[in-house]
């Protein structure tokens, strides 16, 4: 498999606490570099601290000198003077699909319920997943706020009771559930329900 090696350029101190723990999940700390397969998952935890990395192609069974940190090299070594465009990128599209769908997954304990939430077949969301190809402009609306809903529920319910507060009819939202409204674009009301459960108005 290829590898990536992945430099954290910039200091993740005041990151969000979301991307601080994905960089710590990377092993990276500033200015120090790593050396990792790439592959869908890596890329997704990428997309999410983009900002805050750079990425390159790594020597083809390049093992990485220790003494910077697990697996780590000197980011400042004459290894990285020759910058090497990373070889076949995703699309921005198929990332930021990847990533919202890590990050709507945590709300769903299968691919299934998820793909079911969705209103799509499962093998399209494992499309997506993989990066294999870009969803419509529906999908990738649906699926990135069905992501800020569940990170958004994540900070005060238990990860088994999300599946259900997005399933369950909120009087708030007229009636319906907190995916249909998603379905219909209404993201801002859904997240005010979600505001009115975490302060005790669960309807």
């Amino acid at each position: 498999m290829a590898k990536i090696r992945i430099t954290q350029t910039r200091s993740g101190l005041t990151a969000p606490q979301t991307q601080r723990k994905t960089l710590q999940a990377l092993g990276l700390k500033h200015q120090r570099a790593v050396v990792l397969d790439d592959n869908a998952a890596i890329r997704n935890m990428l997309f999410s601290v983009r900002h805050l990395v750079t990425v390159e192609s790594a020597p083809e069974g390049g093992i990485p000198p220790s003494g910077f940190g697990k697996g780590g090299v000197d980011p400042n070594s004459r290894e990285l003077d020759e910058r090497v465009p990373l070889a076949h990128p995703f699309p921005p599209e198929q990332l930021a699909a990847m990533a919202d769908y890590h990050r709507a997954r945590r709300g769903f304990a299968s691919d299934i319920e998820l793909a079911e939430a969705l209103g799509v077949h499962r093998s399209r969301l494992a499309a997506w997943k993989r990066g294999a190809v870009a969803p419509t402009y529906d999908n990738a609306r649906m699926l990135s706020h069905l992501a800020v809903t569940v990170t958004e529920l994540d900070g005060f319910l238990d990860p088994d009771v999300i599946h259900d507060w997005l399933v369950s009819k909120q009087h708030s939202l007229g009636g319906r559930t907190p995916v249909e409204a998603l379905r219909e674009g209404r993201l801002a009301e859904v997240l005010y329900a979600a505001n009115a459960t975490e302060h005790g108005a669960y309807v």
